[in-house]
């Protein structure tokens, strides 16, 4: 199994910051049912291209709201699943957002972040079929106290 690396510093801040978010969260005694309290939304952008992580951090903040983290670029080279698609050379960055999302609404956000793969997508005829590809890999997720979660449309590690 491949571990994949995170930006550690982004994650610590990350961590601080939901922990900031929570300082007035009630536990629930055990055994009673209550909601998820709200999370810190956060977005994987992959691309080989750098102007398109600012033009997915535009779309994706009048969406969602202002960012308040960001990490640098880092090198994603350790799977070729996007290789045949995005190219090589691919960076990823990570973001949050300021507003605290239900943890319920991750499905949405994805279907959201599909949409807006697609509009940053070059559709190519290939064999008289028309070939999209994508040129950025938007996924979003969140972070708790005591979960990091990342929603893909892929099972498993690629």
């Amino acid at each position: 199994m491949m571990v994949k690396r995170l930006n550690l510093n982004l994650l610590i801040n990350l961590v601080q910051f939901t922990m900031k978010s929570f300082h007035k969260t009630r536990i629930a005694e055990m055994g009673q049912i209550s909601l998820p309290m709200p999370a810190k939304l956060i977005f994987s952008i992959i691309s080989s291209e750098e102007s398109l992580f600012l033009k997915s951090k535009d779309s994706l903040e009048k969406v969602f709201g202002k960012i308040d983290l960001e990490s640098d670029f880092q090198l994603f080279d350790f799977t070729e699943y996007y290789k045949k698609e995005m190219g090589v050379f691919l960076k990823q960055k990570m973001f949050s957002f300021e507003k605290l999302t239900p943890p319920n609404m991750l499905s949405k956000i994805k279907n959201i972040s599909n949409k807006m793969e697609l509009q940053f997508s070059q559709s190519n005829k290939k064999n008289n079929n028309i070939v999209i590809n994508r040129k950025v890999n938007l996924d979003p997720g969140y972070v708790t106290l005591s979960k990091f979660i990342l929603a893909s449309t892929k099972d498993g590690s690629a």
